[in-house]
């Protein structure tokens, strides 16, 4: 006898054309980071004249949809009731089922807002080249962010006279500006909403930070020619992951795993470089106090924070638990994987298990990022954690060896070494660090 079938719940990403869409692959890989087997994403080629029709054959499984041009306006028009900031930009990329009908919502806002905010200083004024959907997004997210002078650049200046209306309600001073002129300005902020072909080649620009919408076939010329101008870049990988992460959580109720997404949406890079800045790896002994270290400096730089060890335990359970239960090489492979997650992260603070750098593939990521060794004597970590038993290096009859031996493998990843004492302060070793580093 078979059991019975359970009953699927569905999302979708909706556009014309759709078959680029990274979005099936990104929600994916989040159902499965909280293993929720009975939702599925899927992938529908609809145009502006079906998408009253596709909507209206939809039955009571469907949760939530993404849209994509040229979807964004209609989906609002189509909507039974609306969020604030999708009325506001007039335009719906997420409808979510709610029990009065369909709710539409705009993530591009906060996906962008939260794809800039790591590398954010406080800037004053930003350009905006293109006069879409995208680029209106654009500027509530500016407006977000503090942002009050902007110039937009557009081919059709009539058609983007839009723009004014709305900078008035977002008290932002919006100059309208001849596209062709884009590269003669010197901008604190650059954003890019265009095609890579439509920018012109080989243009030279000064900004100090930049994003670029386009994501695929990174870096794009543009991207190219902002880091060697000296700009942080910043793809629209990272809003497009952001903007998903925020309808995950409006569809499954479920906090997005952001980590496994972006690792999902790889190998697309988030940045131009070969070395990275964009990540701070955090290691040392247990005890050295790298997770409240790691989260006190993520919050002073306004990055994004990742502990390994508790983003293990929250999908596999607790680490004494796996040691206890499948061994020590077992858990090193799932530690393995949750680290190569976590680097991926643009803009992000990790803290690292103590035993993750006698991982080789460990150390060889851990190459491309910076790395500070918390640097703790055996006594003062002890001294520390007490008798810790859910620690199963602790309970080891070779914890000193242990101790020994991975002194040598901290000090061959490490960019930077802080000395650790058994009374040192979390936030102090930060505010450190943060100046260390120059990210304050």
């Amino acid at each position: 006898m078979t059991g019975k079938k359970q009953r699927q719940t569905r999302c979708a990403v909706l556009g014309s054309p759709i078959a680029h869409s990274l979005s099936p692959t990104l929600h994916t890989a989040g159902y499965r980071a909280y293993g929720l087997d009975d939702w599925e994403y899927g992938i529908h080629e609809v145009t502006e004249a079906e998408l009253d029709e596709f909507l209206t054959g939809l039955d009571a499984s469907w949760r939530g949809l993404s849209l994509t041009m040229p979807l964004k306006r209609r989906a609002l028009e189509l909507a039974d009731d609306a969020t604030q900031v999708a009325r506001d930009v007039g335009v719906a990329n997420t409808l979510v089922r709610t029990d009065s009908g369909w709710l539409a919502d705009n993530t591009d806002v906060g996906g962008l807002v939260a794809a800039l905010r790591p590398p954010w200083h406080g800037y004053q004024q930003a350009a905006v080249l293109g006069a879409g959907a995208t680029a209106l997004s654009a500027l509530f997210a500016l407006a977000e962010l503090g942002i009050d002078q902007v110039q937009v650049y557009a081919r059709d200046l009539p058609k983007a006279a839009a723009f004014l209306h709305v900078a008035e309600r977002l008290h932002i001073d919006v100059e309208l500006v001849e596209l062709a002129d884009w590269h003669r300005g010197h901008h604190e902020v650059l954003i890019s909403t265009l095609p890579a072909e439509v920018l012109g080649q080989g243009d030279s620009f000064k900004a100090k930070l930049v994003f670029d919408a386009v994501y695929w076939n990174w870096p794009t010329e543009f991207a190219r020619l902002a880091a060697a101008s000296g700009a942080i870049v910043v793809s629209g990988l990272d809003m497009l992951v952001h903007q998903a992460c925020l309808q995950f959580q409006l569809f499954t109720g479920h906090r997005a795993p952001l980590s496994a997404m972006f690792a999902a949406a790889a190998p697309q890079p988030s940045t131009c470089t070969q070395t990275r800045g964009d990540c701070i790896a955090l290691t040392g002994f247990m005890g050295a106090g790298k997770t409240s270290v790691g989260r006190r400096l993520a919050e002073l730089i306004g990055w994004n924070f990742v502990d390994v060890d508790a983003e293990i335990e929250r999908e596999h359970g607790s680490i004494s638990s796996i040691f206890a239960d499948a061994g020590e090489a077992a858990f090193r492979t799932i530690e393995r994987e949750a680290v190569l997650q976590a680097l991926r992260v643009p803009y992000v603070v990790v803290a690292l298990g103590g035993g993750a750098v006698e991982t080789p593939a460990i150390r060889e990521a851990l190459k491309k990022v910076n790395v500070v060794w918390l640097k703790i004597s055996l006594s003062a970590a002890l001294n520390r954690l007490g008798n810790d038993p859910t620690r199963p290096v602790l309970q080891s009859a070779k914890l000193t060896q242990r101790f020994d031996d991975r002194q040598s493998l901290y000090d061959q990843v490490a960019n930077h070494v802080v000395a650790v004492g058994s009374d040192s302060e979390a936030s102090e070793i930060a505010a450190n660090l943060a100046s260390l580093l120059g990210k304050c």
